[in-house]
């Protein structure tokens, strides 16, 4: 039976974080939340019925906005209506994204019973000055007090979530903040530099000059220190920005990086399924508008069916994000050409110079980016896209 991913958006934060442009809304009584379930449950039976069947899920993410900001009972109703319409594997994994500030034991071990059993925890640092410069509602003492509840609830399988090149951020503090990510020995931890996103209030400080953005050499520096300390405590890089014990690593993510399919629910979910790609509509109003009158298509704000070589270049830049990047084999299984035939002399011989210069590595089995390549990931990737 083929395997597919579910992604679900839950677009609700009790705060937009400054640095933020993922969909999500702060203002939500109870009947917009409601609202919003009743229409989720309705977009996931209406795709039930036409992928159901023939399909088993084997990944259920809940991404956000704040997904743990739900009540058990909410987390159950999706699950339920997830079972009705899809055959879920008996090993999914089904993770949750968690915001210390929203979690409490209850609320942990209730999510655990309902069948989630991977969570990824929005630590971000372990430093309560850094915390309140990126704007967040918890501080390093209930990021410590969610892993313990999350453990004491039956989670075995818990990710942390850091940000590094944050303005005031010192090396001192990030090494101490990657230091004590790992003390918590959780299974996964996601590392990631901060963006300007433009339209965030980040984005807006920068550009009034009334907050510096990292210089891009120390951001880098921050990056090979922490990938580094994580090595030497037993944790292995397998994509740019994730490092995981072995045989921990994000299934659902690596869905995305193969190029596999997946579904997504939720006001701006994103899906990939039988070579069409579409997003949903970022305005909740007209989300649940749709769901309600049953114009499902309304809810969809783009769509594409991705030609031979939108796969091929996909495949390439998503895999190459990964340590061991492409498994040439694996390509001409999949595309019926090799990876040379389809990119041709002057594309290799391209990438041969990154080769040549450390930036890349090409054996009979596969070509991958190393760590200096990493840093310039974009610039090879290109070569392919």
């Amino acid at each position: 039976m083929q395997k597919l991913g579910i992604y679900i958006h839950i677009p609700f934060c009790l705060r937009k974080c400054p640095y933020c442009d993922f969909y999500s809304t702060a203002s939500h009584d109870k009947e917009t939340r409601e609202r919003f379930l009743s229409a989720l449950c309705k977009e996931i039976s209406f795709y039930g019925g036409r992928y159901g069947k023939d399909r088993e899920v084997d990944t259920v993410f809940f991404g956000g906005g704040t997904p743990s900001i739900l009540e058990a009972g909410e987390v159950c109703r999706i699950m339920s209506e997830l079972r009705r319409n899809f055959h879920i594997a008996e090993d999914a994994e089904i993770s949750m994204e968690c915001n210390p500030a929203t979690a409490s034991y209850e609320k942990l071990a209730a999510y655990r019973t309902a069948g989630v059993n991977r969570l990824s925890i929005g630590a971000q640092s372990f430093d309560d000055d850094v915390l309140k410069t990126l704007g967040r509602l918890h501080d390093v003492k209930a990021t410590r007090k969610t892993v313990a509840a999350a453990r004491r609830a039956g989670f075995e399988n818990i990710s942390l979530d850091l940000m590094f090149g944050i303005p005031g951020q010192s090396h001192e503090t990030w090494q101490e903040t990657v230091k004590q990510a790992i003390d918590l020995r959780p299974q996964h931890i996601s590392l990631y530099s901060l963006e300007f996103m433009e339209g965030t209030p980040f984005w807006k400080m920068r550009e009034s000059g009334t907050m510096a953005e990292t210089e891009a050499e120390e951001d880098r520096r921050m990056y090979e220190e922490a990938l580094a300390i994580m090595a030497g405590a037993g944790y292995h890089q397998y994509e740019i920005s994730n490092v995981a014990q072995p045989g921990r690593e994000c299934r659902h993510n690596l869905k995305y990086w193969n190029l596999d399919d997946y579904l997504g629910f939720g006001a701006s979910a994103h899906s990939f399924i039988e070579n069409i790609r579409r997003s949903n509509t970022d305005k909740l109003e007209v989300y649940c508008e749709a769901m309600e009158t049953g114009d499902f298509s309304g809810a969809v704000d783009f769509s594409t069916e991705n030609t031979f070589m939108d796969n091929v270049a996909e495949y390439m830049f998503t895999g190459l994000r990964k340590n061991e990047g492409i498994d040439l084999e694996a390509f001409l299984k999949k595309f019926g050409r090799s990876l040379w035939e389809i990119y041709g002399p002057e594309c290799r011989a391209e990438f041969e110079e990154y080769v040549k210069g450390g930036f890349a590595e090409e054996t009979e089995r596969r070509v991958r980016l190393t760590l200096e390549g990493m840093n310039i990931s974009n610039r090879i990737m290109a070569i392919f896209v």
